[in-house]
């Protein structure tokens, strides 16, 4: 009889799995409603006590509740209707025989988990269980170079001196993977701490001489809360129904007001673009740790960029925006990430181009150059398969070809019907998640567009289009000239792309000697006929002149671009030898400027660099053709718009002389393409002193130029040469340069 009981619990079991099997969803035998969070942190003794009060809707009456938790956790008891039931905990559980695809992997990336079960029989639909549990929290200094994807799932204290603490989103109190709940969080902190977590600050209480009371509201369903404490200095201000905050460390204080003042203008922004912010309150917090993530209600900012002039323009706003689409919006769990790409190109694209195209051109250039030169050529991932950010070439893909499947479909639909859908998405599917396939039936709906050819291509394909020219001819025909060449497209692969119903528009520029001509060819099979007339000469031939179209950049089109050297390592400094030593010291400080935190350099007189010094190293050089011997050496890299001279320099036949200006310009390493030189010339050492903090701000570029640390002139070095570009030979003419003078018969 025993033996039969228990194959009997042995089929149970079998059978309870594999109907889990077949069931994507975790559980649809219980939801989470709400939870209610009683905290205790004491970040000084390292401990974490807390209670979760967990409202939960049954689906039957016996039910067997599954949540995971941190394995750091311990679970101290459980309460149901007050009453203490039994659990059982699982440690470093796994999927593999409980959900298909994902899970599983999403289970051994994020470990050490653990499996927290226990049963409820009950004839009411809903209950209130109570969690006990404490941890004891890890300490990590500050110092040690730590990424956020490697903490992003552990408890942490952000260094030493415990000034802060980050308890990470994943699982540090009892959920489940698909959990949209609402919550109520309560932490009590040694007085001198400041508590953020996601929702609306309800109060903020001292409770005695040593302990504080801080309560947040979060009555929207979101799928996960972090929570950071820290001895923060305290800002607010309120800006129509919206209060925005700023925690930011005493050395930080002084950016309370640019920050207040950034992120009420880029919500203004989105909330035009959009519609209204999805919360109530935002919050911009400063961390100790590498971490720059955005949460639901407020955002993360390492402190060494809190204090970079460039983190109002780009960081600053891509987190802003992601409280609409990634933290209001939900991206579904082991999806495709779409936020990462719709960020990128709203924020930095899409801002610029309300300034000015050529902005914006500026904007897709550095995209298409960041995945020629991150991305492997020969690479399988597609799209649809980049889940997961943490992995650097996920993160590469979903940021630039999924900014540019964005610009891709404004093309194709218009900005109107873009960002109509955009919005008719967010109001339906607010605090909900949503993938790639929903974004398609959106689009498909509004612009009244087949588009499932045009997703299936983005998604799906690992193909690269290609475009080439051929039989590019020049005539005339009475007093025009006719321009025609034949145009082919294909992939990576040799196959001609599925064309039928995805529409590839390839724009085509001819430059005359007086203006230039400007068309946008549809492509409807493998080779299309460009021809024009016009009544000027033509000069140039171009295809995709603006980088619109998603490709890989040739060789010849990847330009040089500050960042390179700012990012890459090593690096080798060269002073000028043929300079008096208060400019020489003016160079020497400017050093730190380049260099990323406990980072090593080496620095060299331009009289000791030898060329195996070029051959492996990123290469600063400071001074001029007339100070240093090694930027007179490399100047014939530059571009042939910039030109160098003895007492200044030179940018499309503008001189720039004066004493107050300096420029920082990148250029190819003639001995070594991988590393790249960097030119940086201050006409004066007041110019010197005044022009580096504005260098990492604008790093995409390839050239700046300063005057009084102030901008003058910024940009990307213009493509001249690759196989999209034919340049016709100068027009031959039988009419004399001089004009011969005429002469007065006698």
């Amino acid at each position: 009889m025993r033996g039969i009981y228990w194959i009997r619990i042995g089929l149970l079991v079998f059978i309870n799995i594999f109907f889990h099997c077949q069931n994507n969803e975790w559980s649809n035998q219980f939801n989470i409603i709400r939870h209610e969070l009683d905290i205790k942190l004491d970040p000084i003794l390292g401990k974490f006590q807390a209670k979760d009060q967990i409202k939960l809707a049954l689906a039957a009456e016996f039910t067997t509740v599954e949540l995971f938790i941190n394995q750091n956790v311990e679970i101290d008891s459980i309460f149901m209707e007050g009453n203490p039931i039994k659990y059982n905990v699982t440690k470093k559980y796994k999927l593999s025989n409980y959900a298909s695809g994902r899970v599983d992997l999403f289970l051994k990336k994020n470990s050490p988990l653990q499996l927290l079960t226990f049963p409820i029989r009950n004839t009411a639909k809903i209950v209130n269980v109570e969690i006990f549990f404490h941890v004891q929290l890890n300490e990590v200094s500050s110092e040690n170079s730590i990424q956020i994807k490697e903490i992003s799932h552990q408890f942490v204290i952000a260094n030493e001196n415990k000034k802060s603490v980050f308890v990470s989103e994943s699982f540090w109190y009892p959920s489940t993977i698909y959990s949209r709940a609402s919550y109520r969080v309560n932490v009590l902190t040694p007085l001198n701490y400041e508590v953020i977590t996601s929702g609306k600050l309800i109060a903020r209480q001292n409770k005695n001489d040593d302990w504080r009371l801080t309560i947040y509201e979060c009555n929207e369903p979101i799928v996960q809360i972090s929570l950071f404490a820290g001895v923060y200095q305290f800002s607010s201000v309120d800006v129509r129904k919206f209060t925005f905050y700023t925690y930011l460390f005493p050395e930080h204080k002084f950016y309370t007001t640019k920050l207040l003042d950034e992120a009420t203008r880029f919500i203004s922004l989105y909330s035009q673009i959009l519609t209204e912010y999805p919360y109530s309150d935002f919050a911009i917090v400063d961390s100790p740790i590498p971490v720059i993530q955005a949460f639901p209600a407020f955002c993360v900012i390492d402190s060494l960029r809190i204090a970079e002039s460039s983190i109002t323009e780009t960081t600053l706003g891509k987190l802003i925006f992601q409280n609409w689409f990634g933290q209001a919006v939900f991206v579904k769990p082991f999806a495709a990430d779409w936020s990462t790409g719709l960020a990128t190109y709203i924020t930095e694209h899409f801002t610029q181009e309300l300034i000015a195209e050529d902005n914006a051109k500026d904007v897709r250039y550095h995209l298409l150059r960041e995945y020629a030169t991150k991305v492997h050529p020969d690479s399988e991932l597609t799209l649809q398969e980049c889940w997961d950010n943490a992995l650097f070439e996920h993160y590469v893909l979903n940021s630039t070809k999924g900014a540019m499947i964005f610009h891709e479909l404004k093309r194709a639909v218009g900005t109107d019907t873009f960002f109509m859908t955009l919005r008719e998405l967010f109001q339906n599917e607010k605090y909900k998640f949503v993938d790639w396939n929903q974004f398609a039936a959106y689009f498909n709906k509004n612009s009244k567009l087949a588009l499932d050819g045009f997703f299936d291509w983005w998604l799906n394909k690992n193909d690269e289009l290609q475009f080439t020219r051929t039989d590019v001819q020049c005539s005339t025909v009475q007093r025009n000239f006719a321009v025609s060449a034949n145009i082919s497209i294909q992939t990576d692969s040799g196959l001609s792309p599925t064309l039928d119903p995805f529409q590839i528009k390839l724009p085509v520029r001819l430059e005359l000697t007086k203006g230039q001509l400007n068309q946008v060819i549809k492509f409807d099979r493998r080779v299309t006929k460009f021809q024009t007339t016009s009544k000027f000469y033509p000069t140039v031939l171009q295809l995709d002149p603006d980088f619109n179209l998603f490709r890989r950049l040739s060789s010849e089109e990847i330009q040089p671009y500050i960042g390179e050297v700012i990012d890459g390592k090593p690096k080798l400094f060269i002073l000028p030898g043929r300079i008096n030593y208060k400019m020489r010291r003016a160079y020497r400080r400017q050093i730190p400027n380049f260099l990323q935190r406990g980072e090593k350099y080496k620095i060299l007189s331009d009289w000791q660099v030898k060329p195996y010094h070029f051959q492996n190293n990123h290469i600063i050089l400071f001074g001029g053709i007339k100070e240093n011997r090694i930027s007179a050496k490399v100047q014939h890299a530059l571009p042939p718009d910039l030109e160098l001279k003895p007492d200044g320099f030179k940018y499309n036949s503008n001189g720039y002389w004066k004493p107050t200006l300096a420029l920082v310009a990148a250029l190819k390493n003639p001995y070594n393409p991988a590393y790249r030189i960097l030119i940086y010339w201050g006409l004066s050492e007041a110019a010197i002193f005044s022009s580096t903090h504005d260098i990492k701000k604008l790093k995409n570029y390839g050239f700046i130029i300063l005057r009084d640390g102030l901008l003058v002139t910024w940009r990307q070095y213009q493509v001249n040469q690759s196989s999209l570009i034919h340049k016709f030979e100068p027009k031959k003419t039988k009419e004399s340069i001089i004009s011969k003078r005429r002469t007065r018969k006698k």
